[in-house]
């Protein structure tokens, strides 16, 4: 069972924008939005346990997709790349 949720406003240079997200269930969710100016951007998001995976792309194939475990006692591996530049970064991340 689902839960959606729906956005509509107007931005600062006259722009209308709308916005759906909607959660699926067993950790995954979908989101898009777009606007009266030819842009739009669509994302879906999983996570289980300490898993966490996301993708999102927009109208110029922009793409940004990121992965994460949370290996316990504040230490977290990630994984992300990103179509700007050629980016890409892995590594472990400490909170205390």
């Amino acid at each position: 069972c689902g839960r959606a949720q729906v956005d509509v406003y107007t931005l600062a240079d006259d722009v209308t924008k709308g916005s759906i997200s909607y959660a699926i269930g067993n950790g995954l969710s979908v989101s898009a939005s777009a606007d009266d100016n030819d842009d739009w951007d669509v994302g879906v998001t999983w996570s289980g346990g300490p898993l966490s995976v996301s993708y999102s792309t927009d109208e110029e194939s922009a793409y940004e997709a990121n992965a994460s475990y949370n290996m316990g006692n504040g230490a977290t591996m990630f994984v992300s790349t990103a179509d700007a530049n050629d980016w890409a970064s892995i590594g472990i991340e400490f909170s205390f």
